[in-house]
């Protein structure tokens, strides 16, 4: 399944817009319809005018079951009459390229309109490829796709696209894009992307891992001093079947500069999740224990100790080490599997410094959290969610 998620700030003052679409349908689709509704009503809680979220959407789920469609088995209907711009067979690859194509221009400037866009899809996906409700006519091939967000970004201060779906790392890998193009994909360029949340009344999924628990964040989450990066951690964590893949754009973005905010506009969880959102900004949900900790640091003084030789020049003090684990993005794997409590782990770390040089400990230390770290979590894991 894919999702990918347009988004677009057009103004003097900041002006919104979004592109959502749909690439699915039949009831065995449900979910990827379902997200279609829920990104609509979590945006437009976030302050986006609904006027400028542009939909696309076969939308025959919601007649099969008396126009009720929703995004959680107990949560609200999310169903209004007349919202999806392109429906039936005009839920298409020209149309969606149309509407990108058309977004107002605005890259910035004195007295110039600002313009950033994020784009959504949703629907199955393959290499290579992602699919539409015609996908033997019309799939969208990343090539094309490139192509298209490449134009749109060339008129643009920045373009957020949000990609749910099987293979989706390939959309982001295999296409140069441009600097103000970024990319969060639900699983890499080998993985399937998962549905989530069976309800048994309805016989089918409502939603999609990774999509769940970004709306679910969005949808709680009201603090304006939030970044994208704190999102992005959240999802990874909380997404537990395939790996959540961000790249392009690197700057660090605030939330409410992309997604506004629920504080100036709607109300915490509009869309009934149940699962509890931890709003502190550094987050404790796949932490380790002291002991795995330890084995941790203990790869990583063995990995440095076999591969790299000691530095010579003058090393760096505890001081140093920590200011420069806080500045760079060794801090993820810290945010991601350090608790408050195992203040050891950064003295270890630290400790590290006097032997090796940073940018070394740093490389050594992904390379853990990648092998290490990231599989152990999913042989830890038993989950029997559907596969997309």
């Amino acid at each position: 399944m894919l999702s990918l998620l347009i988004y677009a700030v057009y103004a003097g003052t900041v002006k919104n817009y979004a592109v959502i679409m749909c690439g699915s349908k039949g009831w065995s689709n449900y979910r990827h319809q379902a997200d279609v509704y829920a990104w609509r009503t979590v945006l437009i809680n976030r302050g986006f005018l609904p006027e400028n979220i542009i939909t696309l959407s076969y939308d025959d789920v919601p007649k099969q079951n008396n126009n009720t469609i929703y995004h959680t088995c107990n949560g609200p209907n999310l169903y209004e009459p007349n919202v999806i711009n392109y429906t039936g067979a005009d839920a298409n690859k020209d149309n969606f390229f149309k509407v990108l194509s058309t977004i107002p221009s605005g890259k910035g400037g004195f007295l110039k309109d600002i313009v950033e866009i994020l784009v959504i899809y949703i629907n199955h996906g393959a290499y290579d490829m992602l699919s539409t409700p015609n996908a033997f006519d019309q799939p969208i091939y990343t090539d094309e796709f490139g192509n298209v967000i490449n134009e749109l970004a060339s008129r643009v201060s920045r373009v957020l696209c949000i990609v749910e779906a099987c293979y989706s790392g390939t959309i982001a890998m295999h296409s140069r894009y441009a600097r103000n193009v970024m990319f969060i994909t639900a699983a890499n360029a080998k993985q399937s992307s998962y549905s989530y949340g069976y309800c048994e009344r309805l016989g089918v999924f409502t939603s999609n891992e990774m999509t769940y628990h970004l709306l679910n964040y969005l949808d709680n989450i009201d603090n304006d001093k939030r970044y994208l990066d704190d999102m992005i951690l959240y999802v990874r964590h909380k997404t537990n079947l395939s790996n959540v893949v961000r790249s392009g754009l690197t700057k660090t973005i605030k939330l409410k500069e992309l997604f506004k905010t629920i504080n100036k506009h709607g109300v915490n969880n509009s869309l009934g999740n149940t699962t509890v959102v931890n709003k502190r900004r550094r987050r404790n949900i796949n932490t380790l224990t002291n002991e795995e900790l330890l084995i941790i640091y203990n790869r990583i003084r063995r990995t440095l100790a076999a591969n790299i030789d000691p530095i010579k020049q003058e090393p760096l003090t505890e001081i140093q080490c920590r200011k420069r684990i806080s500045a760079t993005a060794l801090q993820l794997f810290i945010n991601e599997y350090l608790h408050e409590d195992n203040i050891d782990f950064l003295n270890l770390v630290s400790d590290l410094c006097k032997d090796f040089s940073f940018n070394d400990i740093s490389q050594t230390m992904h390379e853990v959290r990648a092998v290490e770290v990231h599989n152990h979590y999913r042989a830890r894991r038993r989950y029997g969610r559907n596969i997309h």
